[in-house]
């Protein structure tokens, strides 16, 4: 990609190339053809219950059907909500498949950090910490590098 090939032609992965597709166009670039990024967490968002490392790899979801399934699930989600809102493409609520993706997302990683520190509190709390010190470093290199090159943008680090 660094030498100019086309993300679809590097990535293999159905999410990751999702996600570079969302990434380059700041959203869909053809709302008929909705992007969608699924992950474990919106697996287990989409199956109703939080799905472990172990369940996922065995899953099927690095099958292009059993992906297309559980993002159509996002699709019909927000399909439902904008309907339900009275929302359509182009107004400000609108809401589009991949939102409602990063959404529940953070709700489901917020209910997994919640329950792994009911259930395994001093495991988590050191997850939490390990985590919280990955968040600084990054913020640290964030003002290293946008020091040196975007001095403008160097006090907008959003965690």
């Amino acid at each position: 990609m660094i030498k100019g090939a086309h993300y679809n032609d590097v990535l293999k992965g159905n999410k990751v190339r999702a996600f570079a597709h969302l990434i380059e166009h700041g959203g869909n670039a053809d709302n008929d053809k909705p992007e969608v990024c699924v992950d474990r967490h919106a697996h287990s968002v989409a199956s109703g219950a939080r799905i472990t490392d172990e369940a996922f790899g065995i899953s099927g979801l690095k099958s292009k059907k059993k992906y297309d399934q559980v993002k159509s699930a996002y699709i019909q989600a927000a399909k439902h909500i904008n309907e339900r809102s009275g929302a359509k493409i182009g107004d400000s609520h609108y809401i589009h498949p991949h939102q409602v993706q990063a959404i529940t997302w953070l709700v489901r990683q917020r209910k997994n950090n919640e329950e792994d520190l009911k259930n395994s509190p001093k495991e988590t709390s050191l997850k939490l910490v390990k985590a919280a010190k990955a968040r600084e470093s990054a913020k640290t290199k964030w003002q290293n590098y946008s020091g040196t090159w975007h001095p403008e943008l160097k006090d907008k680090f959003r965690e």
